[in-house]
């Protein structure tokens, strides 16, 4: 089972997911789009690396106008509406992959009139003198990247929906260096010969996707509605 992001509604379900698929032996794996992408994985080099030295602040984002239809599910209580399973889930996966899972988290969230949050901004703050910002809305129009602010530069994460996609490495004095990457399609395809490489080698997990790392998704997104007062 290959199963498309947000990978359920709660922490509960997903306890439910993983012990089931263990209980069968198949394989689960929860469809995330931006851990396979060229710019990601440069990204995520560049910060190992150690030449931006420790990350600062992380600043994320996720918004772009829906029609508005009360059925859809991008705003129906009952098919888990909301601004932040649709779309803010990208920014929590940035901060959880670049920075880790934050020890504080606060957060507020605007409704609209089927009761679903179209907007909401969450703070990520860590013991250990780090801080991560996360904002989702579907009422501006600013699309999707990440900013990483760090000791001895900055790192930008640009990443459209479409076939160009930008990495801005800029050391403190330097001149800006751009990577970029132009792949033959959005990137789907590489979720899909990932979970035909686990299958070939008997695995019921991936690598790339581990479930551990959608339980510790989940269970953010978790302490976010908790915070914001969305059910």
């Amino acid at each position: 089972v290959i199963c498309e992001k947000a990978f359920a509604l709660n922490t509960r379900e997903v306890d439910e997911m993983i012990m089931e698929a263990g209980n069968q032996g198949v394989f689960l794996m929860e469809a995330l789009w931006p851990p396979f992408q060229p710019n990601y994985k440069k990204a995520i080099e560049i910060l190992e690396s150690g030449i931006l030295g420790k990350i600062i602040h992380l600043q994320a984002f996720f918004s772009f106008i829906p029609p508005f239809d009360p059925a859809d599910r991008k705003f129906n209580l009952s098919l888990g509406g909301g601004s932040l399973h649709d779309i803010g889930i990208y920014p929590v996966i940035d901060a959880l992959s670049f920075s880790g899972v934050p020890d504080e988290i606060k957060a507020t969230a605007l409704f609209g009139e089927t009761g679903s949050e179209e907007s909401l901004s969450a703070i990520f703050k860590y013991n250990d003198d780090r801080l991560a910002t996360i904002y989702s809305s579907f009422k501006t129009n600013i699309g999707i990247g990440c900013d990483i602010l760090c000791e001895k530069g900055n790192l930008t994460v640009s990443r459209g929906r479409d076939m160009n996609q930008r990495v801005i490495l800029g050391l403190h004095g330097q001149e800006k260096e751009t990577f970029v990457f132009s792949p033959p399609a959005l990137g789907y395809h590489w979720e899909a010969e990932e979970v035909m490489k686990c299958l070939d080698k008997g695995l019921t997990e991936s690598p790339v996707v581990p479930l551990s790392f959608s339980s510790s998704l989940m269970k953010t997104l978790d302490r976010i509605r908790d915070s914001a007062g969305i059910v």
